[in-house]
């Protein structure tokens, strides 16, 4: 009793039987998950074509530069599929002297810009070895 009253979820006792720690697990989870959003309530990220800027879910616009609409619109194209670095490298018209840590310089300023004038993380993660994945 001392235990529940000070907080903790579920007290069980040595020797656990496993059926009841398999229980009390799984309604501990249940409770802690969040419920599922209706997709009415998903909000989503946009590239807005006409006003060259992108739309957080929150609504708020952030307006962007030639290259990282470019960026955007070509990871947009295939949303949680991977786009290598030198598909990116095309698409910004880059040649082979175009150098490559340029992506990430890009990438690493355009998170930090949505982040400041959204107050929302930019879901666009790196795939090691590969490229960049846009999550959302």
């Amino acid at each position: 009793m001392k235990g529940l009253t000070h907080g903790a979820d579920a007290y069980l006792s040595k020797p656990v039987v496993m059926h009841e720690l398999a229980v009390t697990l799984r309604n501990l989870m249940r409770r802690l998950r969040p419920p599922p959003l209706a997709p009415a309530d998903v909000a989503t990220w946009r590239l807005d074509n006409q006003a060259w800027c992108l739309v957080a879910p929150n609504e708020v616009s952030v307006a962007l530069k030639s290259h990282e609409r470019v960026i955007l619109r070509t990871l947009l194209q295939v949303p949680g599929e991977p786009v290598s670095r030198e598909q990116l490298i095309a698409a910004l018209g880059g040649d082979e002297l175009f150098d490559p840590h340029r992506i990430e310089v890009l990438v690493y300023r355009l998170r930090s810009k949505v982040a400041s004038r959204s107050g929302m993380v930019l879901p666009l993660t790196a795939v090691r070895g590969s490229g960049y994945v846009f999550t959302a």
